[in-house]
């Protein structure tokens, strides 16, 4: 009873059925003890993938024929959102405004309302989709950039700062104290031995 018990069943695909007959069929001297030891099978089931190996080949091409990719693409409902959205978009982060789904949204109802598709809904299903129309993804660094004029004061600060930084630390004088410096003096207190 145990040994019925610790045995199972096991499904193999058909790609891997093919692949052992294969492997079989291809060695120089057809050996069916080295295939089931090298694939981890019964000789038994070694013997039986080579004896249909054609109906297992007529399954493969069979599944491929109906495999065949089609995408389905949905049509533009209207080309002027799509375009207008994008170049909102497109504006919004080359003046340095962070661009969230909301406002895409809300945009693309603004247009649609202007052109007089009162029934039109941007969902986010269609936001999605337009979105990977687009290959956009927003969320990313790139599209949350800082405005430019920003940028060039936060590198003028820091080249100051660290430039001050580096002239205490050469000559020992600080010529322009930013404006944190007040918290971080620290007063020097007599050390008395045994005191914590």
């Amino acid at each position: 009873m145990d040994v019925i018990s610790s045995r199972k069943r096991k499904a193999y695909s058909v790609a891997f059925k093919l692949q052992v007959v294969e492997a079989l069929r291809l060695s120089p001297r057809p050996n069916i003890s080295q295939i089931a030891i090298r694939f981890g099978v019964d000789r038994k089931r070694v013997r039986e993938w080579n004896n249909s190996y054609d109906k297992l080949r007529l399954i493969v091409d069979a599944k491929k024929k109906d495999r065949k990719k089609v995408q389905f693409v949905r049509q533009v409902r209207s080309q002027e959102i799509e375009d207008g959205v994008l170049n909102y978009m497109k504006e919004q982060l080359n003046l340095g405004v962070s661009v969230k789904n909301k406002d895409l949204q809300h945009k693309a109802l603004e247009i649609a309302h202007a052109i007089g598709l009162l029934d039109f809904k941007a969902s986010n299903m269609w936001l999605y989709r337009w979105k990977k129309r687009h290959n956009i993804k927003l969320g990313n660094r790139e599209n949350r950039r800082q405005p430019y004029h920003f940028q060039q004061q936060l590198n003028q600060y820091s080249g100051e700062f660290w430039g001050q930084i580096i002239n205490l630390h050469q000559y020992g004088e600080l010529n322009y104290a930013p404006p944190i410096s007040s918290y971080l003096q620290v007063e020097q207190q007599p050390y008395i031995y045994g005191q914590f």
